[in-house]
């Protein structure tokens, strides 16, 4: 139980998430999960940034909460002590900077994890501020151990990461790449969080690592909100050994992206074709639509100093008017609840037949509905993908499905019927089994550091935990 002080904290897990994130304690004697947000008993927090220009950081419900109240204050660039008059011309090392302008006191950043493999985001600028993507991954992170050292009343220096086995926007043929860059901001972000040892571990493997398969095969399949990963472990008397790994970046943001490409983007009338100023027809840029799909994208938007001038080119247009609720979302502090709603939806449609994307605020009052039999179609390419993962994970492992003894789904997207459906057509569906969404990546985590710790403690030429951090053994 939290609170117990019976035996000494010897290592973190932490499941760093597209959506949510998580932190386990690893003690001698057991695994724990912390709740993390203040004065719940939730042990999920959500993978949400807010940065302040006060230099205020929070994460979770906390960041939520504050931007509610501070995120419609602006400060006009008239009044903002970041300006100084040189030579009787206002200058700034603000980027955001113009003349008779201003820009929000506060920003709302999710989805970080999405964009760690990207080589062109090196930071985002507010505020005469470079926010680095460490420096962004750094605030959840250390949200995360702050909670966990406040209820083992210890400063743990020690963690296991999960990461994926592919991160989003790192297939392909810059794989290894891109992949190692991923990997090393998620390490220097660790750092940065008050970590000194950081073994990173996949996530599939961290999923299988608690289950008491004595021998035979099993397969971890996590679903989760930025990627699918899968990995075939070999058991036998002594532990297993990860076999075979295979994954893809497609995940629960990837369908939220199409379901917003389908349903809301006419809506928004971003297909449109407006006139402008110049008297030609033009639709808006496609990066600008494609950014829009997303949270994650939006604020990508909202750090790109030509947004607001192509906005303001194209609602001076004729048609333009049509386009107030898009600046609505991008400037006026509703972002984070817009986006949610369209993922709510498809969280329903997991269970009913049908939902509605509801959104009603000043300026923008939606309400689209949306059949399951829709969005199966929609999402049934990237579907085809995370099959085809499985498949290569079998086959790479040397196995046919007929040979796996257990097969687990987790993640925030394994409820999806479609998934569930490509398991049963592959495997026996008897030995198919789901396990906690949010804990069971964590608590292996946990219980992975937990056995470096061990390791480390009765073989003594290991120079130190992140010396394992290239094993696939499973303990």
């Amino acid at each position: 139980m939290i609170g117990r002080r019976n035996s000494e904290p010897v290592a973190y897990g932490i499941d760093f998430g597209t959506t949510n994130s998580s932190i386990a304690v690893a003690y001698r004697d057991r695994i724990e999960v912390i709740p993390v947000e203040s004065g719940s008993t939730s042990e999920i927090l959500p993978s949400i940034i807010y940065l302040n220009r006060d230099r205020n950081r929070a994460a979770g419900e906390e960041a939520i909460e504050q931007f509610l109240v501070t995120g419609s204050l602006k400060t006009p660039c008239g009044r903002c002590s970041l300006v100084h008059v040189i030579d009787r011309r206002r200058e700034s090392a603000c980027r955001q900077f113009r003349p008779g302008s201003g820009c929000h006191n506060a920003r709302l950043i999710s989805g970080i994890k999405s964009d760690l493999s990207e080589t062109d985001f090196v930071s985002t600028h507010s505020w005469a501020i470079d926010f680095t993507l460490t420096d962004l991954v750094s605030v959840i992170i250390r949200r995360l151990k702050i909670a966990a050292d406040r209820a083992t009343g210890a400063n743990v220096r020690r963690v296991v990461l999960g990461h994926p086995v592919v991160f989003v926007g790192a297939e392909g043929r810059h794989y290894r790449e891109r992949q190692a860059i991923a990997e090393q901001r998620l390490r220097d972000a660790a750092v940065q969080a008050g970590f000194n040892e950081v073994v990173l571990l996949d996530e599939p493997a961290a999923a299988v690592i608690n289950e008491d398969l004595p021998e035979g095969f099993a397969l971890a399949a996590d679903f989760g909100g930025g990627t699918f990963d899968v990995a075939v472990i070999k058991f036998a008397p002594d532990g297993g050994d990860v076999v075979a790994l295979a994954g893809v970046d497609v995940g629960g943001e990837q369908f939220d992206r199409l379901l917003f490409q389908a349903k809301v983007a006419p809506v928004l009338h971003l297909n449109d074709t407006y006139k402008v100023r110049s008297g030609a027809r033009r639709e808006l840029p496609h990066q600008f639509r494609k950014r829009m799909s997303t949270l994650s994208g939006l604020k990508t938007l909202l750090s790109d100093s030509n947004t607001a001038s192509i906005l303001s080119e194209f609602r001076s247009g004729r048609g333009g008017e049509q386009l107030a609720a898009v600046e609505t979302i991008l400037y006026s502090g509703y972002a984070y609840q817009f986006y949610r709603a369209i993922e709510q939806a498809k969280i329903e449609l997991s269970t009913a037949p049908d939902s509605v994307i509801e959104f009603h605020r000043p300026g923008i009052d939606m309400s689209i509905p949306v059949r399951r039999d829709e969005f199966e179609h929609l999402i049934s390419e990237p579907m085809q993908s995370v099959r085809a993962e499985i498949l290569r994970a079998v086959e790479d492992a040397g196995v046919a499905p007929e040979n796996i003894s257990l097969v687990l789904r987790t993640g925030g997207s394994s409820s999806i019927p479609t998934f569930a459906h490509i398991l049963e057509d592959i495997f026996d569906p008897s030995v198919i089994q789901e396990r906690p969404v949010y804990t069971t990546v964590v608590n292996g985590l946990a219980m992975y550091a937990l056995g470096l710790w061990l390791w480390t403690k009765t073989n003594k030429d290991i120079e130190s935990p992140r010396a394992m951090n290239s094993s696939n053994r499973v303990r």
